[in-house]
């Protein structure tokens, strides 16, 4: 920005806060500067049958996790809400 004021040219250059991190949210203030803000929920995807992670370069990653326990009287499943299940087969 260029600002012309009684023969006084005052350029203003925007800082860009930008730390190329998929994992931080990026803002400016005007007092302190850049501020890079990594908040817990910023990949919680509210599925208990992922883990949540971040990845500096990808950003969000949501890994289906693995319910087996090893027990083959028993269907192994994963509920959103709840996480993993294991319903033996005399439960239906």
């Amino acid at each position: 920005m260029i600002y012309v004021t009684l023969n006084l040219v005052v350029i203003i250059k925007k800082k860009v806060c930008d730390d190329n991190d998929a994992c931080t949210i990026d803002s400016c203030d005007p007092m302190s500067g850049c501020i890079f803000y990594t908040p817990d929920c910023l990949c919680n995807d509210n599925n208990a049958c992922t883990t949540d992670s971040c990845e500096k370069y990808i950003g969000c990653i949501n890994i289906f996790i693995n319910c087996d326990d090893n027990d083959a009287s028993t269907t192994d499943y994963c509920d959103e809400g709840a996480g993993c299940l294991h319903k033996h087969s005399d439960e239906y």
